[in-house]
């Protein structure tokens, strides 16, 4: 039994090897299948276009660094947006919605790493990297520089659980790098910095602390940002129920009971908050669940990492979401404010893919599968929305007499454009 489970480990990690871009190109793949407009006729994004895009044109570098949009500073975001304004104008979205893309790329090669670091058999991390591109919160945060951020917690998520102790002094320096960039990429990033001395602690590992110690760099500097650039939109909201339900339906009853019966169940939570001690039972016990059967030692710790991160960081981010009272209360959704939301689903999923390592793997495959299947369905009808209400920025431009509005997504967004 022992040889024969060796070359099964050996096996799956050869398969694993070959698959460094099968799992970017798979992601790819379902992203274009499930939005090709985005990657046919690419488009400027609310704020992407309105406000960086106006703002980078009639700005020099110092933009990268200096340009602060809702109280909020997003180095990649302003990065992208720079970028763009290099090339004509009606190519100029092509730059940012393929940046976006690419971004997500990377973090599905890191998945791919994850997989191989901890031997998650192959069909069940091919089914979560397909659960996730389905997800609400993709929908609402790929193909867009404006919304990297959540991209970029992503990749920082991922870095948590993955090992750095082989990796070359080199390759570390670029990481460090990297880290930065994200953390300098809007809040999500910097809410993973006490993870990283989580995982430095348990793991006794140097990277992790050296990380966390960049996050914490990016945490005062945002910090600054927001105290001198307050949102007036930005509403903290404490209430139990607010707090507790959205992070509940949207990272776990989205994923496997649909988006029709989420909306069904938030309702009834507004009308009896016994429905909120119901569904944290539910979810208490899927969690649980996956917990008991990661409690191995070779994911036992990242196990532990990933659930505190879905629970606390979902939570922090309900908290500090922009929006009133009424804007918090509609999250209590299947999918409002989705992209809030990312960085706990992507979590949750690696949790359900460790459970599925040994004699769970069927049962988590099928769960898999249901997720897969309710995300393709909320796709689909998101892709008929947008395809009936798409202004193409192209056409748009080509028909322009200078100055001129061009419409954008969504319905009510414009960009001024000067020549």
């Amino acid at each position: 039994m022992g040889m024969q489970g060796d070359m099964e480990t050996q096996q799956r990690s050869a398969d694993l090897r070959g698959a460094r871009w099968l799992f970017p190109v798979i992601s790819m793949l379902v992203l274009y299948l499930s939005a090709p407009s985005l990657f046919q006729d690419p488009r400027f994004w609310a704020e992407e276009g309105s406000v960086y895009y106006q703002k980078a044109v009639v700005s020099d570098w110092s933009f990268l660094f200096t340009f602060v949009a809702q109280g909020n500073y997003q180095f990649l975001a302003n990065l992208f947006v720079y970028l763009s304004t290099f090339v004509d104008i009606k190519a100029a979205p092509v730059v940012t919605t393929y940046l976006a893309i690419a971004t997500f790329g990377l973090v599905a090669m890191q998945l791919e790493t994850i997989a191989k670091q901890y031997k998650i058999p192959f069909e069940l991390s091919i089914l979560s990297l397909l659960a996730f591109c389905l997800s609400p919160a993709m929908t609402e945060i790929f193909a867009t520089s404006t919304n990297v951020q959540w991209v970029a917690a992503l990749s920082v998520l991922l870095m948590t659980i993955t090992s750095y102790s082989q990796a070359r002094p080199s390759w570390r320096i670029l990481i460090y790098i990297w880290i930065a960039a994200c953390g300098l990429t809007g809040v999500p990033s910097v809410l993973l910095a006490p993870f990283f001395f989580l995982q430095a602690y348990l793991s006794k590992s140097r990277p992790h602390f050296i990380m966390g110690c960049i996050l914490v760099l990016c945490v005062a500097i945002q910090a600054l940002v927001i105290l001198d650039h307050n949102h007036p939109d930005r509403q903290i909201v404490l209430s139990p129920t607010l707090l507790l339900a959205p992070f509940l339906l949207q990272t776990v009853f989205t994923q496997f009971s649909g988006a029709n019966l989420t909306n069904a169940l938030g309702a009834l939570i507004l009308e009896n908050r016994i429905y909120l001690i119901l569904i944290m039972i539910a979810s208490g016990g899927l969690i649980g669940s996956c917990l008991y059967l990661s409690r191995d030692k070779q994911v036992r710790n990242a196990a532990v990492i990933l659930t505190l991160v879905c629970v606390c960081v979902s939570i922090a981010q309900t908290a500090g979401a922009i929006g009133t009272l009424e804007d918090k209360i509609n999250m209590l959704s299947a999918a409002t404010g989705a992209r809030y939301f990312a960085t706990g689903i992507l979590s949750l999923l690696i949790l359900v893919s460790f459970a599925g390592r040994f004699n769970a793997r069927p049962f988590v495959a099928l769960g898999l599968i249901v997720i897969v299947a309710n995300g393709a369905m909320f796709s689909s009808e998101i892709q008929k929305q947008r395809a009936t209400n798409f202004p193409s920025w192209k056409d748009q431009v080509k028909a322009c007499q200078f100055p001129c509005t061009v419409k954008i997504w969504p319905n009510t967004w414009t960009v001024v454009l000067q020549r």
